[in-house]
């Protein structure tokens, strides 16, 4: 990941932690600027893109923890859209279309 690709990553992830009120997407841990990481919903594994739409901020043990799953139902237990859990599933979000 070059220079640019990092800097929109931080900025991806200070926005996704503001609008999870400082909280990680996955356990609701409380979170601040240091402890926060940026989790790709749609893994770049598995072609998920570094879009703000596919970028969630979780603790490190859950971003650890879940890897390259690709977990739907985690998705929408945790508050993705039903939108955004059916194009994780299908392997189409942060590939372009909207999640």
């Amino acid at each position: 990941m070059n220079g640019t690709e990092q800097r929109r990553l931080r900025r991806f992830r200070a926005e996704a932690l503001q609008r999870q009120g400082g909280r990680c997407f996955w356990c609701d841990a409380g979170l601040d600027a240091e402890s926060a990481t940026a989790d790709h919903v749609s893994p770049r594994a598995f072609g998920g893109r570094t879009t703000p739409d596919n970028i969630v901020a979780a603790c490190w043990p859950c971003n650890h923890r879940r890897g390259r799953r690709t977990d739907r139902k985690l998705c929408l237990q945790r508050g993705a859209s039903a939108e955004a859990a059916c194009q994780l599933a299908s392997g189409d979000a942060g590939k372009g279309g909207r999640a």
